[in-house]
């Protein structure tokens, strides 16, 4: 629908990887390397989300929702007193192209996505062997290397911060076995506390957040975050914005099954 509103007449592919956040990523990834092997010079890539009944009640059936109770007003990523997902809609949408044919018609350059990875494991074996765990280390030492930098070259983390307990002391497990000891120091902001868990959206809005980031030199606080989970011991920027001259940025995305993780590098002309 796109592509006929827009005219759009080369690469049109729909990605779905699963119930979580990395379908927008996995989307930009597809793209990038569409460009990289010279199939497109210019594509539209991201992700949406539609929520309806039947999310809402596979997600409380999980008991993964947050239900208000108590001092949880809101999602509270990497917050020791989070009750749990809330769901959001919304849509993501990133201009990729090739760097010549975007210097060649003046366009601004926000930043560069230097690096992808992912990882897919089994329903069993995911659960029962934590593969999620390792699925995400896998896929942000992927991306890195994809990128041809280390892990001591990552200046903010555009986390999933998905709010649950599960989920973000998994996440902040990763970051400290990829990144090591600077994990407690590298920033890490969320968008899940303004805008919710926007599930096919997450990825494509977090790769723009953090391209912004880049762009302005400041990072976002993150919403809802006030007293820190111990279990985490991460550097989350909160109450407001960081002036911060970064470089590179490592954003993730994640799902029960699948992990996804972008590198962008700050674009300077």
């Amino acid at each position: 629908q796109i592509g006929i509103e827009f005219g759009l007449q080369a690469l049109n592919s729909t990605i779905t990887t699963g119930v979580g956040s990395t379908s927008g990523m996995d989307a930009l990834g597809y793209a990038a390397d569409c460009i990289r092997l010279g199939r497109a010079d210019c594509i539209l890539a991201g992700g949406f989300e539609e929520v309806y009944c039947k999310v809402f009640q596979a997600y409380e059936r999980l008991g993964l929702l947050a239900h208000g109770d108590g001092d949880v007003t809101g999602p509270r990523p990497f917050d020791r007193r989070r009750g749990g997902l809330v769901l959001g809609e919304a849509v993501g949408v990133c201009v990729l192209e090739d760097l010549d044919a975007a210097t060649r018609r003046g366009a601004r350059i926000y930043a560069e996505l230097v690096g992808y990875g992912t990882f897919t494991g089994p329903v069993c074996k995911a659960l029962k062997r934590g593969g999620y765990r390792r699925s995400l280390s896998w896929a942000m030492a992927q991306a890195l290397e994809d990128a041809g930098l280390t892990p001591a070259e990552v200046d903010v983390v555009a986390a999933e911060g998905s709010g649950t307990a599960l989920g973000d002391r998994r996440e902040a497990a990763c970051l400290h076995e990829v990144l090591g000891e600077r994990a407690a120091t590298v920033p890490v902001f969320s968008f899940k506390g303004t805008t919710g868990y926007c599930l096919g959206a997450n990825g494509a809005l977090g790769a723009a957040v953090a391209a912004l980031a880049l762009h302005r030199g400041t990072v976002p606080p993150t919403a809802g975050f006030g007293e820190p989970d111990p279990a985490c011991r991460l550097a989350v920027v909160a109450g407001r914005p960081l002036q911060l001259d970064a470089e590179v940025a490592l954003v993730n995305a994640t799902g029960p099954l699948t992990a996804s993780s972008l590198v962008l590098k700050r674009w300077r002309a």
